[in-house]
């Protein structure tokens, strides 16, 4: 390439691909120091410095990064110092660089090389740009440097997979591979190395050609290779570390190895002789080649299991990556000093911990090293899931493969792989790198759990699943969970796979919730897991990311802000295994949840049916009132046995349809019940109608009984109502008595609070399972109330009569003396009070025969709720009605009135008739009769002075003025015979007066004739 651009030749820029420490420097400062040497000046540099630069410029990126380049490039020929650069350890080094590569270089006048190194850096940055057509930094740089030659380093986890495929495919990708074994036997070999040692290398770089290098070059000359010389150099190594790994544990002390073999121990993990022969595995006395080993348990791992080929490919090379890692020297085939066959003992993985061992390794790699993404997460899946006894009996029946050792001058022998994955973590794993706090003390101070987004889309359900790190937050989600109230949802509670963990007995309810599938409760993980969750959750706090923890918020936030390699890849690496065991367990659950709910005749979530979108009820409403009955109407539905022919009920359905055709309760807003009779029965004591039917159908059983999903929303239901302490008696109050007056909004069942779901009839649905559900547990809720609700219409039949008898009394007191035969009668009307008490004692009978059939037959009280909810409304709007009646006659004075203005009457015509004061005046006593008679008349016609014999008791208005003009005559007859006493009085007190006897009597003459006009 370089000699290409050299000439003229176009070349694409070249990306170069490895993870960490797979030597991507290494290859930009080769491509440095040949760029030089061919006359190219080759500028060394990241994306961070170049975009943190440019941010103050208001030139154009390529245009300021052209002079930047002249600028930096005149520098360095010049011999002045530069930035742009790689970075020398020593003076000596930048020295020996300038004189064997830039002094001596013949530059091309107009060429360049642009080496751009650690993108991943600027990860958030160039983020914010990518796709923006007119914003692209990435592209900008791509198109728009001419003349230079470009290099960019990409690690697998960052950028590079974040760039779209328009702009990937501006590149010619280098990607860097693992450094197979025999590529470091070669390396240290021409470097004069102890090539014992090539093994040990490549475990404590992992195969990463930059840290192979950089511990090559620490090794002494074989010359001087021995005991002193390996303890001091493995001191050294052993005090490394690669982004959060050790390079090598200390796995002979945990083993307990004695004193005096643990430099054999030490060597042993290097695969350099003496050996720790407890950790040996021998080739005797037969050996299996590593390519037929590989082919073997790859077959046997992709054995019944349909793998596409990027996952076959991915755990295929990491297998064959270790397998050849725990082959050493000693057990390589040659021929013509090349290398033809690497072999391995053919017990190496005969027993089920060293297969184990083999395969967690595997996956380490795989989690370490690959990509992030659905390939790595399938393959780490596959390879947890995979049956090691399997892969170990597969082992164990190998015949043909195997070759005797004898045949060949060969030393075969491995470490076993346990001590071997032990000895050598994964690298960039180790949780307690992302934050200064110690993971113990995190763990102590832990109390509440960590919330966790699967991310998976759950229509119509709710999903929550939280991570409980300690017993502490465990015990917080139980606490949480003891109100739990939305049987939509269902939680996922994940805590650690540890005896020592939450030793006490997991609470009944909490075990009740998961009967219900309401609560999936799993210890899932080992320590490094949970280490890592604490340390992520307190890492997001410090950084102050908010959010719930999930695949969103760490990749578009948190890696893209996370500036430091080592924690970016603890969390890249460690959260894929968080993520793959939390989104398993979530699917799980909400398989499991949705299996349990799933009614097939609706094909879906029984809330989620689509027949439940519509805010009206299952039977639809007429046109002037969209008032359901607030799911009483599902009773009809979940009754066990619901109202059919057999059941008598069109009595009670008939007279509720009368009282309200013709208006005898007058207040219908509240509920149409005529149409909700019409729609939801077929008449002529059939039953309930044919769309009911199908409803029922829907959710029951031809026998009455619920479908099986249906049965098991209606357990949770109840389950939840308990747990929320509303029982069987509350339950049914809150749901039958809905339509009272006195129902408060206030007081809500918790179950349908907060419902996971935008159907309008769902909480209907949930009432009427939950009727049912309460008239199962105590049918004799219901039995009260029908029997109240018969004692309170007989109560109303009663008041009606005393209505009746009121007006029967008053229309008698109201009748004109004796003596005036020829005045017609005045009448209180009852008016509709017959048919009203008709009516009402016709619904008091279909209720009572209703009542019977439910105490005779438990199972239909669902089904007659409703019937009882309608009823008891017509008893309310009635009862106002008689109220009303009977406020009206309460109001007016008639009943004493009437016989007192007769009284009275009668008094003053007695004393006409009677007295004998009057011959001491002028005034003709039967002139007086006659007025008097004459008075009578008047008062009592009362048809004539209301214009109306009959008098409706409804009418208020007709009732006061009757009632008035008897107050008004019963006020003046009561004065006229006050002063008739004052006549007698003065006549017995005042004999020899005669002239003021005469003088009241012609006053009360003058009154009298007064009341007649």
């Amino acid at each position: 390439m370089l000699d290409t651009f050299s000439e003229g030749g176009g070349v694409n820029p070249v990306a170069v691909v490895g993870p960490y420490g797979a030597g991507k420097t290494q290859y930009l400062y080769e491509v440095c120091r040949r760029g030089w040497t061919k006359g190219l000046p080759a500028l060394y540099t990241d994306l961070k410095t170049i975009l943190d630069a440019h941010e103050s410029s208001e030139q154009p990126i390529t245009s300021w990064l052209e002079e930047k380049i002249e600028e930096e490039t005149d520098k360095i020929i010049s011999g002045d110092d530069s930035e742009w650069l790689p970075e020398f350890r020593t003076t000596e080094r930048k020295n020996e660089f300038y004189e064997s590569f830039i002094d001596q270089s013949d530059t091309v006048a107009d060429k360049r090389i642009l080496l751009i190194d650690e993108v991943e850096q600027k990860y958030e940055k160039l983020d914010d740009y990518l796709g923006v057509d007119d914003e692209n930094p990435l592209r900008d740089i791509l198109d728009g440097l001419t003349d230079v030659f470009q290099v960019w380093s990409f690690g697998l986890v960052s950028a590079y997979e974040l760039i779209g495929e328009a702009d990937r495919r501006r590149f010619t990708e280098a990607r860097i591979p693992i450094t197979e074994p025999s590529t470091v036997w070669t390396q240290l070999n021409e470097n004069n190395r102890p090539t014992t040692l090539t093994n040990g290398v490549w475990w404590l770089a992992r195969g990463r050609a930059g840290w192979i290098s950089n511990h090559s070059s620490d090794l002494p000359d074989i010359d001087e290779w021995g005991e002193d010389e390996f303890l001091q150099w493995f001191s050294e190594v052993s005090s490394h570390s690669y982004y959060g790994a050790d390079a090598i544990a200390s796995v002979w002390a945990d083993a307990g190895v004695p004193a005096e073999n643990l430099t054999d121990a030490k060597r042993t993990v290097l695969f350099e002789e003496p050996l720790y022969e407890d950790w040996v595995i021998r080739g005797n006395p037969t050996i299996i080649p590593v390519s037929k080993a590989h082919s073997t348990i790859l077959n046997a791992i992709r054995e019944n299991q349909s793998l596409n080929r990027d996952v076959i490919d991915v755990i295929s090379n990491n297998l064959q990556n270790v397998l050849e890692g725990l082959s050493p020297p000693s057990g390589w085939l040659y021929e013509d000093d090349e290398l033809e066959t690497m072999f391995l003992p053919s017990s190496a993985f005969s027993r089920e911990e060293h297969m184990e061992g083999l395969i967690n390794t595997v996956s380490d790699f795989i989690s370490s090293f690959e990509k992030r993404g659905d390939t790595r997460k399938d393959a780490t899946q596959i390879l947890s899931d995979v049956s090691i006894p399997n892969l170990t009996n597969t082992w164990a029946n190998l015949y043909d493969p195997l070759e005797k050792v004898s045949d060949y001058d060969l030393e075969v022998w491995t470490v076993n792989p346990e001590v071997i994955r032990e000895a050598y973590p994964p690298l960039a794993l180790n949780p307690g790198e992302l934050t200064a706090a110690s993971t113990e003390d995190l763990r102590k101070e832990n109390s509440e759990p960590i919330e966790f987004d699967p991310d998976i889309s759950f229509t119509g359900g709710g999903l929550r699943v939280w991570l409980c790190p300690t017993d502490t937050a465990l015990q917080s989600v139980f606490d949480q969970l003891s109100a739990k109230s939305d049987v939509t949802e269902t939680t996922v509670i994940l805590c650690p796979d540890s005896d020592d963990y939450f030793t006490a007995q997991t609470p009944n309810f909490v075990e009740g919730l998961i009967g219900h599938k309401l609560v999936t409760l799993e210890k899932v993980g080992g320590k490094r897991l949970w280490d890592f969750i604490l340390q992520l959750d307190n890492y997001l706090q410090v950084q102050n990311h908010s959010g719930v923890l999930g695949a969103e918020l760490i990749e578009d936030t948190v890696i893209p802000q996370t500036g430091d390699d080592q924690k970016r890849n603890t969390i890249n690496a460690l959260f894929a295994d968080l993520e793959r065991i939390g989104n398993q367990t979530a699917r799980s659950a909400k398989t499991s949840f949705t299996s349990a709910f799933t009614l097939e005749e609706s094909g879906g979530l029984i809330w989620q049916d689509s027949d439940l979108d519509n805010r009206l009820p299952y039977y639809g409403t007429s046109s002037s009132s969209d008032s359901p009955k607030h799911g009483l109407e599902y009773g009809l539905v979940f009754a066990e046995r619901t109202i059919d022919r057999n059941v008598p009920h069109q009595q009670l359905i008939s007279n509720l349809e009368q009282a309200y055709n013709q208006n005898f309760a007058p207040d219908t807003n509240w509920f149409r019940s005529v149409y909700f009779f019409n729609r939801v029965f077929e008449g002529n004591n059939e039953g309930i109608h044919e769309r009911v039917r199908n409803v029922r159908s829907k959710y029951m059983t031809e026998d009455g009984k619920l479908r099986r999903p249906v049965l098991r929303l209606q357990r949770a239901l109840s389950f939840l109502s308990d747990l929320n302490n509303e029982g069987p008696q509350e339950v049914y109050e809150r749901l039958a008595h809905i339509n009272k007056d006195t129902y408060s909004e206030e007081k809500e069942l918790a179950v349908l609070t907060g419902i996971s779901t935008d159907k309008s009839q769902t909480e209907d649905l949930f009432r009427g399972l939950l009727l049912e559900w309460a008239l199962k547990q105590d049918i004799n809720l219901f039995l009260d109330d029908l029997e109240d609700l018969q004692n309170e219409l007989s109560r109303l039949d009663s008041r009606i009569d005393d209505v009746t008898e009121q007006i029967e009394f008053l229309n008698k007191k109201l009748q004109p003396p004796s003596d005036f035969v020829d005045i017609e009668n005045i009448r209180i009307q009852e008016s509709n009070i017959t048919s009203y008490r008709e009516n009402l004692q016709n619904v008091y009978e279909g209720l009572s025969e209703l009542a019977g059939e439910v105490e005779d037959h438990p199972q239909l009280a669902a089904a007659v709720v409703v019937l009882w909810s309608v009823t008891d409304r017509y008893k309310d709007v009635m009862q106002g009605v008689i109220e009303g009646f009977q406020d009206h006659l309460g109001e007016i004075d008639l009943y004493s009135n009437v016989n007192e203005l007769k009284d009275e009457y009668s008094s003053l015509r007695t004393w006409v008739n009677s007295t004998s004061l009057l011959e001491q005046t002028q005034v003709d006593q039967s002139e007086l009769q006659s007025i008097i008679d004459e008075l009578g008349r008047i008062i009592f016609d009362y048809p004539t002075r209301l214009n109306s014999s009959e008098v409706p008791v409804e009418r208020a208005e007709l009732l006061g003025n009757l009632d008035e003009i008897v107050h008004s005559d019963l006020k003046q007859l009561s004065q006229m015979n006050k002063r008739t006493n004052q006549i007698e009085r003065r006549a017995n007190h005042a004999e020899n007066n005669a002239d003021a006897v005469k003088d009241l009597l012609f006053e009360l003459a003058e009154l009298t004739s007064g009341g007649q006009a």
